[in-house]
């Protein structure tokens, strides 16, 4: 595992190798995080005899021969799952097994809403304030709770680390640019924004919400608020392109949380799916239909996107490929909110 500690490729075939020579339980677990680091690659039935492991070794080391020179180190990693409930941020493994936790209510004024795992160990965190008008903030921890810094704002949905260091927010009201001398450089202000995500290529994009009724819809949905345009910047906090939804179906009471896809193409969280857009952010059709509500859907390294569904106090995380193939599933512990993956 030292290989994967190291972002090594070489990783790869030295897990291969492992695959006929260790019980059943760990083989399943190997070849899941063979298809975590890969994106993709074989799914021969894995039993629990040698007979059947070592064609599953066989059937990856033909992967690997071929997609050798296409796999980055980059793609390389453990697949640990960081969590938060309402007391706690954890890290689990690609079977669902908690390997640390740090109660984190004592830093807050109220509970956490969102926290995100950053490269340098630290995480961020939210709290969105007692009432939907309430002030919350922003807090920067380490792994034994000390607080770095923390930022009041009001109602913090999402944020992300950005290569130079700074600290993209997206509030209700306005989304902006935290420096690590709590300097502001304010990008977009309104109201009803809702989620930010990094581009591939460089830039982000924010949602708006607000709520237009839509006709033929009964009246207690058209009561609920919907999409209505996406915003996309450049690195420099300059806006390129809007575009309003004129379908407002396609985004209807989902969570509005977004991901990029190749191609500038979009995949959106609706209530009972995950829709692609194109690059002009029509409808192209359902990327995937998972088996609880989808909350929240994150891009990997390796290609891949986890979702993460929710319903009735279950949490699941289903992992995809690029072309929509669901290739593992990860139940969360009870109460437990998926947020992101490294």
């Amino acid at each position: 595992m030292g290989l994967i500690d190291v972002k090594s490729k070489a990783a790869i075939p030295a897990l291969i190798d492992l695959i006929p020579d260790v019980s059943g339980k760990r083989a399943s677990y190997l070849v899941k995080l063979l298809h975590h680091i890969a994106g993709n690659g074989p799914n021969p039935a894995l039993g629990s005899d040698r007979k059947s492991r070592v064609k599953a070794h066989e059937a990856w080391t033909a992967w690997w021969q071929e997609h050798a020179n296409r796999v980055t180190n980059n793609q390389v990693s453990h697949g640990i799952t960081f969590a938060n409930n309402d007391t706690h941020v954890v890290e689990m493994n690609l079977s669902g097994e908690i390997l640390w936790e740090l109660e984190i209510r004592p830093a807050l004024r109220n509970d956490p809403s969102c926290a995100q795992r950053l490269a340098n160990g630290n995480f961020l965190v939210s709290e969105s304030g007692e009432t939907f008008n309430a002030s919350g903030q922003v807090l920067e921890m380490t792994r034994t709770g000390a607080v770095i810094w923390e930022h009041e704002t009001l109602r913090p949905w999402t944020f992300d680390r950005l290569k130079d260091g700074r600290t993209l927010i997206c509030s209700r009201e306005r989304v902006y640019i935290l420096d690590s001398e709590s300097k502001t450089k304010g990008l977009l202000r309104g109201g009803g924004f809702y989620c930010s995500r990094m581009k591939p290529d460089g830039g982000f994009a924010v949602t708006e919400y607000g709520s237009t009724p839509v006709k033929g819809y009964p009246a207690q949905l058209n009561d609920a608020p919907c999409l209505k345009k996406l915003t996309e910047l450049n690195d420099d906090g300059e806006v390129t392109r809007v575009t309003y939804v004129q379908d407002e179906t396609t985004w209807r009471l989902g969570s509005w949380h977004f991901e990029f896809l190749e191609k500038d193409h979009l995949l959106v969280c609706r209530a009972n799916d995950v829709m692609e857009l194109d690059e002009n952010r029509k409808p192209v059709g359902i990327f995937a239909k998972p088996e609880f509500t989808a909350e929240r859907i994150q891009r990997l390294e390796n290609g891949n996107f986890l979702i993460s569904t929710y319903h009735c106090g279950r949490g699941k995380i289903e992992e995809y490929t690029r072309d929509g193939r669901k290739i593992g599933t990860m139940s969360l512990p009870k109460d437990l909110n998926f947020v992101s993956r490294r």
